[in-house]
């Protein structure tokens, strides 16, 4: 028995996504397939545009057999921790042979030599991060100029132009966020990476061939013609969405939280503070763009620089609507999950969660338990938050949501 995990968000399912998955059962020859997928909050620190039960329906609609919620603790975070928190689950299952995931580079091999250096630190590398970070480079920028001076003198198979070009691309940084992950675990999961297709992660336009998550929501976002979207997404997924706009569905937008943060803001300037990822004095300056915006779109641009990227900027936003500051993030950040919540399964999902059952010993969710540790108490938290967005949710959904099922 062979069983393969995606470390997914399908915001929403596209073309390039099911490519991902057909591609996974059949280079890996796989018999099972599961998705640990973020929820209602995803990792670019946006509410989900599709909510995750009707994800998590689409997902087993297109290949996947077994699909398993990231917490929000994991899924709202920075790379490291989305990937830590997908990794020790996976790991934690004790049945995952593969870990697939996507990577622009298509190679498995440079991407495991990073890991392994960010991980183990030779003392080469780290006088040259050391240096670096003496000129008064970003964390980031010295890391990478370190990396890739250090590989270039020591590998030289691989050139500048290819480890800079490796390291600016997100699904690379992500990928090689998991092979760190799966290192620092000790895993015997072997990771596989397959090329990605078509548009950049971040690309806004559609593209000829696979078009980007991005690209479809802005489409989606601006323009009333659907149809320029059948070609771009599964039938399954243009069926869902098709039908969610019949019914008068609310595709979430992060426009729509700046009222709740403004209120808060100016009811309460300490608990943004509570929140780790607003240290460094980043609270004053988002206290004082909230203070003095009318839109979230005024407030973003005040507080976005070289130094506070997009993705963290909006993430802290994001955790700051939900309610982070009133939970304890860095343990929870640090604890091993206990759980899984199921959201979706076939027949096939249904054989591996018994086998589940018999090679770990975390506690499987198919309803709500009567007691809630931390962790699970904010994923219900952020249905709350993302239940005044999308107002097709209720806010204690998770309360009335079973698995679905898909024969």
């Amino acid at each position: 028995m062979k069983v393969a995990a995606i470390i997914s968000e399908y915001n929403p399912l596209h073309n390039g996504h099911k490519l991902h998955i057909e591609k996974t059962k059949k280079e890996l020859n796989c018999d099972y397939l599961i998705s640990i997928m973020s929820g209602n909050f995803v990792q670019r620190g946006l509410p989900s545009y599709i909510d995750k039960w009707n994800k998590s329906k689409v997902s087993v609609s297109n290949g996947i057999d077994l699909v398993i919620e990231l917490p929000v603790i994991f899924s709202l975070s920075s790379a490291e921790f989305f990937a830590k928190g997908s990794a020790q689950i996976l790991n934690s299952l004790g049945i995952v042979d593969y870990l697939s995931f996507g990577s622009e580079v298509g190679d498995i091999e440079p991407l495991k030599l990073i890991a392994s250096i960010l991980c183990n630190e030779p003392h080469a590398y780290k006088a040259l991060l050391k240096s670096k970070l003496s000129y008064g480079l970003a964390f980031a920028k010295a890391r990478s100029l370190a990396l890739t001076e250090y590989i270039t003198d020591n590998f030289p198979m691989y050139t500048i132009d290819f480890i800079t070009n490796l390291l600016s691309s997100s699904n690379n940084i992500l990928a090689i966020e998991y092979l760190k992950a799966l290192y620092s675990l000790d895993s015997t999961i072997e990771p596989f990476t397959i090329k990605r297709l078509g548009s950049n992660y971040n690309d806004e336009g559609l593209n000829a061939s696979f078009s980007s998550a991005t690209s479809i929501r802005n489409h989606l976002k601006t323009s009333d013609d659907l149809t320029l979207l059948k070609s771009h997404l599964p039938k399954s997924s243009y069926t869902l969405i098709e039908t969610l706009i019949k019914d008068n569905y609310t595709f979430p937008q992060i426009e729509n939280i700046f009222p709740f943060i403004k209120y808060k803001a100016l009811t309460d300037n300490n608990s943004l503070k509570q929140i780790p990822e607003a240290s460094e004095g980043l609270y004053n300056k988002i206290y004082k763009s909230l203070w003095d915006g009318s839109t979230y779109e005024e407030s973003f641009s005040k507080i976005k620089s070289k130094r506070y990227a997009s993705t963290r900027i909006n993430r802290l936003l994001c955790q700051y609507f939900i309610g982070f500051e009133n939970y304890s993030i860095d343990n929870l950040r640090r604890s091993d999950p206990s759980y899984i919540r199921v959201l979706a399964f076939n027949d096939k999902g249904a054989e591996l969660l018994k086998k589940i059952k018999n090679t770990s010993s975390l506690q499987i969710y198919t309803k709500l338990p009567k007691s809630l540790c931390p962790m699970l108490e904010l994923d219900l938290q952020s249905t709350k938050a993302y239940s005044i967005l999308n107002p097709s949710i209720r806010y204690n959904e998770d309360y009335f949501k079973s698995p679905i099922i898909i024969k």
